[in-house]
């Protein structure tokens, strides 16, 4: 399958010279009410269990749910996560509006093999379902946890950094036509930089992708198209010697606004 990140030339040419993506941290991501959307849904099935539980499963209850909020509070929580969006939809209108009139199509499989690939899910029932059946993944392990210690430990960890993997894959059904498959990692035991957005100082960390996975670059509806379409080609000739990656020109009608 391939997979195309909408993004600007900065950012290609970062990419391609680099053999990097930039992941960003959940709660700063362009659609961030995405992620408290999925914290929403976990949440909902979280208030649901109070009652009939006896102390150690009460504590497991409260503890994913303090977990679930100070995460979206916290400066920097110890289960930070990070993530790159990409879309299987070459050529999507909403996507050159929203990141940039360019694409870099990756190759999923070769993606895959130095970085997980995850699936979004759209479908309201779906999405409350899934938060369902891995919020309770999580509550297992916090009970075993404290069961065996009196308190939470690596396992409870583990499963809350899974949980949030999980919560953000579910997206509102608006977005549906980006058919969106997103690399999520934590950030444990790696470096923590910042990049500038308006006044915003945006965390991310940086992790290396193979030049091999990228096939192409589409340069979407803009002005000058076609020379946009030559630079990108010069660019290409200091930064892919071997010239394995191609260049393409999407057909869409640009409109001036």
């Amino acid at each position: 399958m391939k997979l195309y990140h909408y993004t600007d030339g900065a950012a290609v040419k970062s990419i391609i010279e680099k053999e990097e993506l930039w992941l960003t941290d959940l709660r700063f991501v362009n659609d961030a009410e995405e992620l408290k959307h999925g914290i929403a849904l976990a949440l909902r099935y979280l208030n649901t269990l109070g009652h009939g539980l006896d102390y150690d499963a009460k504590s497991s209850v409260e503890y994913v749910i303090a977990e679930l909020k100070s995460y979206l509070e916290n400066i920097s929580p110890p289960n930070n996560m990070f993530s790159c969006s990409f879309s299987t939809v070459p050529g999507l209108l909403s996507q050159w509006r929203s990141y940039g009139t360019l694409a870099i199509e990756f190759d999923q499989a070769l993606l895959e093999r130095v970085l997980p690939v995850v699936e979004c899910s759209y479908d309201s029932d779906d999405s409350y379902r899934f938060a369902v059946s891995n919020t309770a993944e999580v509550l297992n392990a916090c009970l075993t946890d404290f069961k065996a210690q009196a308190g939470f430990a690596s396992g409870a960890e583990q499963a809350f950094k899974a949980l949030l993997t999980k919560v953000a894959q579910i997206k509102h059904p608006s977005f549906k036509e980006e058919q969106e498959r997103r690399v999520i990692v934590s950030s444990k035991g790696r470096d923590i930089h910042h990049r500038c957005r308006g006044n915003l100082f945006i965390p991310y960390v940086a992790v290396k992708v193979p030049r091999e996975s990228i096939i192409n670059i589409h340069v979407g509806p803009q002005a000058n198209q076609r020379l946009v379409v030559q630079s990108v080609m010069s660019m290409l000739t200091a930064c892919d010697p071997d010239k394995r990656i191609g260049v393409g020109e999407d057909s869409t009608p640009y409109r001036a606004h």
